[in-house]
């Protein structure tokens, strides 16, 4: 009987990891993913890059649990937002204030702010709705490092 049940569950576990999808399979049918790093305990920035490996996109939010804490509010305290768009995208790189920078368009229960600089686009993505209000996201768009248009 040991020996019947042994074998069922070496069945089952083969069967398992032989359906399991590697890195290749994933890029496959996916493409290749952008690289995520931790910039602050539950701050991530997934990264997108050129062909010569400069950063071209960043987007930048708050996400639910680390190791250590689970947190309900994924909105960015004033502080931390301004400490980690400084760093990601310090203001001696990102160049000129355009004119046009701090429109905020309203759309439902959110809200886009945008600031755009002689190298660099910085979006805000801000929740105005119930007891999540504050910024939930920061996308970060290098312009010299941009796909050209066609």
């Amino acid at each position: 009987m040991r020996f019947f049940l042994a074998l069922i569950t070496l069945s089952f576990l083969s069967a398992i990891f032989a359906n399991a999808q590697t890195v290749a399979d994933l890029e496959a049918k996916y493409g290749k993913s952008p690289q995520i790093y931790e910039v602050r305990p539950g701050v991530i920035a997934t990264v997108k890059f050129d062909d010569n490996g400069q950063v071209r996109e960043m987007r930048v939010e708050r996400y639910n649990a680390t190791e250590k804490t689970i947190y309900l509010d994924t909105t960015f305290p004033d502080d931390l937002l301004e400490e980690v768009v400084n760093e990601l995208a310090p203001p001696a790189k990102r160049g000129a204030k355009s004119e046009r920078s701090g429109d905020t368009v309203f759309m439902g229960g959110t809200a886009r702010t945008f600031d755009e600089y002689e190298n660099a686009s910085i979006t805000y993505f801000s929740s105005i709705r119930g007891d999540c209000r504050g910024t939930v996201a920061i996308v970060i768009i290098w312009k010299n490092n941009s796909p050209k248009q066609k």
